[in-house]
C-alpha cells in the first residue's frame, strides 16, 4: 500500500520473546523480555520523531 502522500505512517516492529504466557509453551529461559518496556521503546519511537521516522524496529533481548 503506497501511503506517501497521506499523514499516516507504518512502523513494524519484530521482536523476541516476551515474558507472557504465549511464550510459556517454550523454556526461552532469560531472554524473554519484559512487553512493557518494550512498548516503551517502541512509543518513544513513534512520539520522539518529528522529522526522522522509523519505519522498521528489531527489538531482541541483549544477555
Amino acid at each position: 500500500m503506497e501511503l506517501n502522500e497521506s499523514n499516516i505512517k507504518i512502523m513494524a516492529a519484530y521482536m523476541g520473546a516476551m515474558a507472557t504466557p504465549f511464550w510459556d509453551r517454550k523454556d526461552y529461559g532469560k531472554r524473554k523480555m519484559d512487553s512493557a518496556e518494550v512498548s516503551e521503546i517502541i512509543l518513544h519511537h513513534i512520539v520522539n520523531h518529528e522529522t526522522i521516522f522509523v519505519k522498521d524496529i528489531i527489538i531482541d533481548k541483549s544477555n
